[in-house]
């Protein structure tokens, strides 16, 4: 579930802060809808890194949305390739 979202950064972009237990090695793997929509990357902490057991009292996951100009870009990128 998604708790909360960061307002913008200067590059655009925003992180939604959540429950899923993403843990160590988790970086890069997909957020996702009810439905199966792809709408984050996770982006793992140092907290979580440590290789401790999720603790949903003391962590939040955070995954960087994928909207706006990040996800044009996306787009544009993909429609170049071959």
């Amino acid at each position: 579930m998604i708790h909360t979202v960061d307002a913008l950064t200067e590059l655009r972009a925003r992180k939604a802060r959540h429950d899923c237990n993403d843990g160590y090695g988790g970086s890069g793997s997909g957020l996702f809808t009810e439905d199966g929509r792809l709408i984050a990357t996770h982006s793992a902490s140092l907290d979580m890194n440590a290789k401790r057991p999720s603790d949903i009292e003391t962590h939040y996951g955070s995954a960087l949305l994928l909207e706006g100009d990040l996800l044009e870009a996306i787009k544009s990128d993909v429609q170049k390739k071959p």
